[in-house]
């Protein structure tokens, strides 16, 4: 079956490098052509650089569709010692030499149906679900010292599951230790991602709980201790490590006895952070995750000052519109757009912008493949 392909440019700097791009469409059998310039030491580093880069920036791809990409860190250096293999072709079209620098303009034919066979067969692709499954890391202290329960945890956990419909994995996670926020530490986040992503699991929510004693007051002859329990919490997204909401909220009880005190103030704030949390993730679930929006675009040659302009264009369409970017890989971002206005406005703001300059190579109803130009 035919289909329209895409030259693919990618815009990067390496040392003194410089870089010039252009994008035609094209037909072809499950071929991506990376058209570019570059500039190394030597027309071998030059190449290898180029190459290299074209088949990350083609893996960027991966999230033009309902997949996600797991284990990030270990794909980029997988990519970067098999890249080869995803060759068909290159083409050098000119080279010249600039000072003690070889500049070259080139095609690079990347065989993607091969590629996403490839990452698809190593567990690099993953389809998330629509309640994904979870796993809770809390610090929890009372009276500023570590606690040795662990009600905050399991009253996030039991919430999270009422609230949600969601699950934890079958399998114990004790490594990363639960009884900590995992965020504070990258090691640790780095670890827990990689155990999650292991066990299947999608979400991290981790954070910190802290009850304090507030004060001791007589009621009817009865002597009532109060407790204060301050609850934070993070989601994170397992396959990029974003985090995707944050909340804080706190809570007071009180009781006759102490401890019970202590265990309804946690469950308290437990159960509103889960559910503020729960907020966010129905929120930002299905745009930023799911890929679904009333348009989704697919940015080339994008780098972080560019998605954020562009982030603010289509921001400034409507007061309503809303922007997720689903991914940020190499090159490449996959963008969810809610936007009920007027489609030629929308059109006509992609194609007028000066900077970032953009070229829509391919549209396909609510699917738009665009180009940065510069």
């Amino acid at each position: 079956m035919q289909k329209t392909l895409i030259v693919s440019g990618i815009l990067f700097l390496i040392m003194a490098s410089s870089f010039s791009q252009e994008m035609k469409p094209m037909k072809g059998e499950d071929l991506i052509i990376v058209e570019r310039e570059i500039e190394g030491a030597s027309e071998k580093e030059a190449m290898e650089e180029a190459v290299r880069e074209a088949v990350q920036s083609c893996v960027g791809r991966a999230y033009f569709s309902d997949n996600l990409i797991m284990a990030r860190s270990l794909l980029i250096k997988y990519i970067d010692q098999y890249y080869e293999k995803f060759i068909y072709s290159r083409v050098v079209e000119s080279k010249t030499q600039s000072g003690d620098k070889i500049r070259l303009k080139l095609k690079i034919f990347v065989d993607y149906s091969r590629l996403l066979k490839d990452l698809d067969e190593k567990g690099f692709l993953f389809t998330p679900r629509i309640r994904p499954y979870f796993l809770v890391f809390l610090s929890e202290v009372l009276d500023e010292a570590p606690a040795t329960y662990n009600h905050g945890r399991e009253a996030v956990r039991s919430a999270w599951k009422d609230i949600t419909g969601q699950r934890d994995p079958e399998n114990e996670i004790l490594i990363p230790p639960p009884n900590m926020d995992v965020t504070e530490s990258e090691p640790f986040l780095e670890e827990a991602i990689r155990v999650a992503q292991k066990n299947g699991v999608e979400l991290i929510i981790s954070g910190t709980s802290s009850s304090e004693r507030d004060e001791r007051k007589e009621f009817y002859y009865e002597t009532y201790t109060f407790y204060r329990t301050t609850v934070h919490l993070k989601m994170i997204r397992v396959d990029n490590g974003k985090v995707m909401g944050e909340t804080t909220v706190s809570s007071l009880a009180a009781s006759e006895r102490e401890n019970q005190a202590i265990q309804l103030s946690i469950t308290r704030a437990a159960r509103k952070a889960a559910s503020e949390l729960a907020d966010a993730f129905n929120a930002n679930w299905e745009h930023s995750v799911l890929n679904k929006g009333d348009y989704i675009f697919m940015f080339s040659g994008v780098n972080d000052e560019k998605i954020e302009l562009i982030n603010k264009h289509l921001s400034a369409l409507d007061p309503n519109a809303r922007v997720f970017i689903r991914s940020r890989y190499a090159d490449v971002a996959v963008v969810n757009f809610l936007y009920k206005g007027n489609h030629e406005k929308l059109i006509f703001t992609l194609e007028r912008l000066s900077y970032p300059r953009m070229h829509i190579i391919r549209q396909e109803g609510n699917r738009f493949e665009i180009q940065i130009k510069n």
